[in-house]
């Protein structure tokens, strides 16, 4: 199967922004805990937040052993899709807005 540009440049633009994501997470848990600010706990984020995600592909990424905004990023946009049946721009798309969401979180 031939891909077009614009796939080729949307998917290489995803694995790009996962990348960045992932070093940001490695970044954020290398740095040491601050003694004089109380430690705060991140709450858990529901997959069923990103739009077109629902409790179907939800299941199927938790069979894969994706059930995190973080998780769902390292696994990349080829293996979500293989996971979940869709097609990998959808997967591209699920993992921009994870990044977007934990950003916000």
């Amino acid at each position: 199967m031939v891909k077009g540009r614009g796939t080729i440049m949307a998917t290489a633009l995803a694995g790009l922004i996962a990348g960045l994501s992932v070093a940001r997470w490695i970044q954020r848990a290398r740095k040491p805990a601050d003694s004089n600010t109380p430690e705060t706990v991140e709450a858990e984020v529901d997959l069923i937040e990103i739009k077109g995600i629902g409790p179907v592909y939800r299941q199927r990424l938790a069979k894969a052993g994706i059930d995190s905004f973080e998780q769902l990023v390292e696994a990349g946009a080829a293996k979500v899709a293989t996971v979940t049946g869709v097609e990998e721009m959808a997967a591209a798309d699920w993992i921009a807005q994870a990044i977007t969401l934990a950003a916000s979180s």
